[in-house]
């Protein structure tokens, strides 16, 4: 099963249109809200379909949303692991 975590954006606002820098502010300002509403989400599937109560044990995100991430693995009392993914251009190689 996978999840998706909302970015924030509000309904009926076009993501090819709207400027980079409210996006960001927008996904920012709900990242905290939008990642715990939907571990509680996966927390009660998991339950609902195994029968048995599971706890977050770690956090692990891309390091470039580190800080409110790393606040809420702080606050949950968990570890927290950013990573920072290499993009797909640094894997070209020429001949």
């Amino acid at each position: 099963m996978s999840y998706d975590v909302d970015d924030g954006i509000p309904e009926g606002v076009n993501h090819l249109t709207i400027d980079h820098a409210v996006e960001v502010r927008h996904f920012l300002e709900q990242l905290p809200y939008n990642f715990e509403r939907r571990i509680e989400e996966v927390l009660a599937d998991t339950e609902r379909t195994t029968g048995s109560r599971r706890e977050v044990t770690c956090i692990m995100t891309d390091a470039v949303i580190c800080s409110p991430l790393g606040k809420m693995a702080e606050d949950m009392n968990v570890p927290w692991i950013a990573f920072m993914a290499a993009p797909p251009n640094d894997l070209v190689c020429s001949g």
